[in-house]
């Protein structure tokens, strides 16, 4: 709440961030209007299959050899959209904007580690900072991959860390760390790279 011209007015405290999150979900979705056939094979079709069999199509094959590797993570927010659409095309564009949602989540999680770990105040660094941060993946949009729930994952993993560093031991952070890295393991086999991470011991910012 600022007070001016003797008037209490309330802040907007998030709105800074929400347009950061919408300027980057519009610019991770170019590539998909540049790129509009899979163009990776595999990985892409892998990725998509435990969806699809959820949604009762037959890509049985696939799962078995693969799921392994590449995880069923994101079944549960893609099937219905091979639940519910028939066509092909639109199932797979749709498949890669959610993709670019989660890619500019990342600028969000940026943002609340520049705001809130660090205290930084410059809100024009701010944005452009979380969202060039948003840009720091081996993923981009015109490829479905679980590559990007790893590198949200990422960044997750370095706030939740940075916040038990900063305040101390918290139990509430350190579930939420255990959960980010269960779901992970059910992304992609390369999330156990995260092991280390998450039971290391805790200590606070000097």
């Amino acid at each position: 709440m600022k007070i001016i011209n003797g008037l209490k007015v309330k802040e907007k405290k998030y709105s800074g961030v929400l347009m950061i999150l919408i300027l980057s979900f519009l610019l991770h979705l170019i590539p998909i209007f540049i790129v509009k056939t899979p163009t990776s094979g595999p990985d892409e079709v892998i990725s998509l299959a435990s969806a699809a069999k959820l949604a009762g199509y037959d890509w049985s094959y696939l799962v078995t050899k693969f799921g392994t590797k590449y995880g069923c993570g994101s079944a549960w927010y893609l099937a219905p959209l091979f639940y519910f659409i028939t066509n092909g095309k639109i199932i797979y564009n749709l498949a890669r904007t959610v993709l670019a949602f989660i890619l500019a989540l990342q600028s969000v999680v940026c943002w609340l580690i520049l705001k809130k770990i660090f205290e930084y105040d410059n809100e024009l660094e701010i944005a452009v900072v979380s969202l060039a941060g948003s840009f720091f993946s081996n993923a981009t949009a015109d490829i479905f991959c679980n590559e990007a729930i790893l590198t949200l994952s990422t960044w997750l993993f370095i706030y939740f860390i940075l916040k038990i560093y900063k305040y101390g031991s918290n139990l509430k952070y350190s579930l939420i760390l255990i959960g980010v890295f269960s779901y992970c393991c059910i992304c992609h086999a390369r999330t156990l790279i995260y092991l280390p991470s998450v039971f290391k011991k805790e200590e606070k910012f000097s």
